[in-house]
């Protein structure tokens, strides 16, 4: 097993796009900014694990591979150099990443302004993931998470506050600076 820390990633604050008068529920607020990991545990009683696949066959240039989740809403997807580094059909590794880092940040704001007593009628995520060279290998070396929110009865600040909790623990937010593992085999 190889185990490698993967370098910090600067997370941009997300855009700010709602004020209203302040009415919140401070101490829950502040429980969430402690970490989403005492709130998630509400519901799952254990550690979860969800799977995904790929296969590659060819060169990186002219090969092709297919992508798969467990969920089965991938199911050999397609992707490949145009499509990374082109306008080619199929996906990309970075998307894949833009995609999952605002769906758990999405999930993760709903989560704690519910968990401070207000209610957000929309939150709209995009994840903007730069892939770019750094002493010859590519690397993600930052994402810009931009939200908007209608969020009835939260003021401008409260709601950085909590904005500003929900990136810094998400899930997806806390695994871009982890440990990373890894089991590699020969064989067919």
């Amino acid at each position: 097993m190889v185990a490698h820390r993967t370098p910090a990633i600067a997370v941009i604050p997300p855009v700010l796009a709602f004020a209203a008068p302040a009415r919140f529920a401070a101490n829950r607020a502040r429980a969430y900014t402690e970490g989403i990991g005492d709130l998630v545990s509400q519901f799952l009683e254990t550690n979860m694990q969800r799977k995904a696949s790929a296969r590659w066959q060819g060169t990186v240039k002219e090969g092709k591979g297919t992508i798969s989740t467990q969920s089965g809403v991938l199911s050999d997807a397609p992707y490949g150099f145009n499509a990374r580094f082109g306008d080619g059909k199929g996906t990309n590794p970075e998307e894949l990443l833009g995609a999952a880092h605002a769906g758990c940040f999405t999930m993760a704001l709903s989560f704690a302004l519910n968990n401070a007593g207000f209610t957000a009628e929309a939150i709209d995520t995009e994840a903007a993931v730069t892939l770019e060279k750094v002493n010859d290998a590519w690397t993600i070396t930052a994402i810009h998470l931009t939200t908007k929110a209608q969020v009835p009865s939260i003021d401008a600040a409260k709601f950085a506050e909590i904005a500003g909790g929900a990136k810094a623990n998400c899930p997806l937010s806390r695994v871009l600076n982890a440990t990373i593992t890894m089991d590699a085999k020969l064989g067919g």
